[in-house]
């Protein structure tokens, strides 16, 4: 796991033991990857354990690594690739014949399937409602909107920018919009792009004061999860999606009338969604329980008892 993460998921109502160990060789490339599971194999007894389970980890590195032939192991993947390749497809039959491969909403898994890889799925967990100690400062009567993802559609991110009017608007509507991204800053009294890194506790206060989260993937993502997403869902925030990537699906299933899921495609529908974004909180309610912890491990205990 990546280091925190399994407190997250609260993993000890499952019975699992926990290893955080520094990757002493980074956590890049596929010569590091493979070395760093060697290294990894020797600090674990696999036979003390039912499963090995990753939560992230390089499939091809799996492969070379001795976790492969001596271990059960629960892979979990966030993103995969697109197209399969004839390569990555025989790696994944390879891995799946001996493993068990989870998916992690039912697009990636019908994808998977339909490309004759054996899988199963679990509903990626709606992340926990954040908590700060830092005092939250949320100016009156506005309408606060925050993207927290600096990947984000370059074509959208530079009409933007480039709207000298823009920021016009935001003050005539009484909203103030934060755009995370790679590329420009600029501080007007409404629009903010923003480069730097920032704090947790800097992040979250920017969520929570949030009424609004906005998320702008570019058209690669693609048979991939989002944790802004879910941190949106877990914190009851509407949300504002562009269109054309693998969110698409979450959209039309969760909320078909797009009440609190507003797909938008460029930044004229992106102003209609923001002044028309109202929406019954049932729906969010409702996709918490249905992506609560509990049934998260409900499913996952269905898979190992198999």
């Amino acid at each position: 796991f990546v280091q925190g993460y399994q407190k997250l998921l609260n993993a000890k109502l499952i019975n699992a033991q926990n290893y955080e160990i520094a990757a002493p060789y980074g956590n890049s490339g596929l010569i590091n990857n493979t070395r760093f599971l060697w290294h990894l194999y020797y600090k674990v007894n696999v036979r003390s354990y039912q499963y090995i389970v990753f939560s992230s980890i390089n499939k091809l590195a799996f492969l070379c690594s001795p976790f492969f032939w001596s271990a059960k192991a629960i892979i979990v993947s966030h993103s995969w690739k697109t197209p399969i390749t004839v390569f990555y497809k025989l790696l994944l039959k390879i891995i799946s014949s001996k493993h068990i491969l989870i998916s992690l909403d039912n697009f990636i898994y019908e994808y998977l399937r339909n490309n004759k890889i054996r899988t199963h799925v679990i509903p990626h967990p709606i992340v926990q409602p954040f908590t700060t100690n830092t005092a939250t400062h949320k100016e009156k009567q506005l309408i606060n909107i925050f993207a927290p993802s600096k990947s984000i559609d370059k074509e959208l991110l530079d009409s933007l920018y480039k709207d000298t009017t823009l920021n016009n608007w935001l003050k005539e509507h009484k909203i103030k919009l934060h755009i995370r991204n790679h590329i420009y800053t600029q501080n007007s009294s409404n629009l903010i792009f923003s480069t730097g890194y920032i704090q947790d506790s800097e992040y979250k206060n920017l969520f929570l004061n949030a009424d609004i989260i906005l998320i702008a993937y570019p058209s690669t993502f693609t048979n991939r999860v989002s944790n802004v997403f879910y941190e949106a869902i877990g914190n009851k925030k509407h949300i504002i999606l562009l269109k054309g990537t693998h969110l698409d699906n979450y959209a039309n299933e969760y909320d078909p009338n797009h009440t609190i899921i507003k797909p938008f495609n460029d930044i004229f529908s992106l102003k209609d969604a923001i002044i028309n974004t109202k929406g019954d909180q049932k729906i969010l309610s409702q996709l918490i329980t249905e992506h609560s912890l509990i049934n998260m491990q409900k499913h996952f205990l269905s898979i190992v008892n198999k």
